[in-house]
């Protein structure tokens, strides 16, 4: 409840009451393809943004699956679509394809680059110099290999990171077409003696771990929260996937199926999405979900209730990482996520 509380307060803190055309604006509908766990803390973001300006607020949760054929569907029934999409990058990247979101795309440095240059220092201030276990997380076994937090493996870790993901904002790619509000990563484990007995490299992009399961039929196997796998569990031809949110909800047991894994020589892959607010082209208020969109992404509060909600990053840069401050258990969530991606980088970039 208190967090609640927070967010509404901290919303209607950065309104513009009675701004204009925006105080008169009617109704906001946003449409969400997040998870259902997420849904109450989109409501009240968006409930407290409407009632600051004297609007109405209407929160849809679509199928992440159906959201494409959801929003084509309303525009040709003439009904009233979504002023504001949040989605995952992946979802929402049919809907940019076919000119269905307006580009509003966020100013400054990208996020994620700005919070891996600081990364060195973020972690010298909540560690004091010393080694993530015992202060991110509690020492475990067997564990991933140790590694230096400096410019080098900053540099080796953006460089995975744009090995993987070409496509970034910061990896040279084009700027993201809405406000990212959160975000997450998949692990993506191979065995390596599996793909060398059959004469393949291990893989590097998302891409090629597809291709290699549609040739071979291999299954999936998803880490969740109690049910982490371990080497000795699962069959060799398996890809296992270890999502950024079982390092939110449980960090020990998830450094130690992973250091078990890097133990047994599985190669990683890695996948990064981002949760963001996109406005809808067919939005009868474009800059009232415009500015939803830039106070939403900008509020500290909305992100950490993300994370509460279903492990979602927030998508903090590396001063807002401090304003929030860097003992919180949503700084802790980021720093953890980040210095793992570090421990990985150097291993295979």
């Amino acid at each position: 409840m208190w967090r609640k509380l927070v967010l509404v307060i901290a919303l209607l803190s950065v309104v513009p009451l009675g701004h204009g055309a925006l105080a008169q604006a009617g109704e906001l509908h946003v449409w969400s393809a997040l998870a259902e766990e997420d849904v109450s803390v989109i409501e009240d973001a968006t409930r407290a943004f409407a009632d600051g300006l004297g609007a109405r607020a209407d929160v849809r949760v679509v199928e992440a699956p159906y959201l494409l054929q959801a929003v084509i569907a309303a525009r040709e029934a003439g009904e009233p679509g979504p002023d504001v999409i949040f989605a995952p990058t992946d979802i929402a990247e049919p809907l940019v394809e076919n000119a269905l979101i307006l580009p509003r795309p966020s100013r400054g440095e990208f996020f994620l680059a700005a919070l891996l240059e600081a990364l060195p220092g973020l972690f010298n201030n909540a560690c004091g110099g010393g080694p993530p276990e015992g202060c991110l997380w509690e020492p475990v076994n067997p564990a991933l290999p140790p590694v230096q937090f400096d410019e080098r493996a900053m540099a080796r870790t953006m460089g995975w990171m744009c090995e993987s993901a070409p496509d970034l904002t910061m990896c040279g790619g084009d700027p993201l077409a809405g406000q990212p509000v959160t975000w997450g990563y998949q692990i993506i484990l191979l065995n390596r003696q599996w793909l060398a007995e059959r004469g393949l490299e291990p893989p590097v992009l998302l891409d090629d771990v597809l291709a290699i399961r549609s040739e071979f039929g291999l299954d999936i196997l998803v880490a969740e929260p109690g049910a982490l796998p371990m080497p000795g569990n699962v069959p060799p031809a398996a890809i296992v996937i270890i999502p950024s949110a079982v390092l939110v909800q449980q960090p020990e047991e998830t450094l130690r199926s992973m250091g078990s894994f890097f133990a047994a020589d599985y190669a990683p892959v890695l996948g990064l999405t981002f949760d963001t607010l996109y406005v809808g082209a067919g939005s009868v208020n474009p800059d009232l979900a415009a500015e939803f969109a830039n106070v939403a992404a900008q509020e500290s509060a909305f992100k950490a209730g993300l994370l509460h909600s279903s492990g979602r990053l927030p998508a903090f840069t590396g001063d807002g990482l401090v304003q929030w401050g860097l003992d919180r258990p949503e700084a802790r969530a980021v720093l953890q996520a980040l210095v793992v991606l570090a421990i990985y980088a150097q291993t295979v970039y």
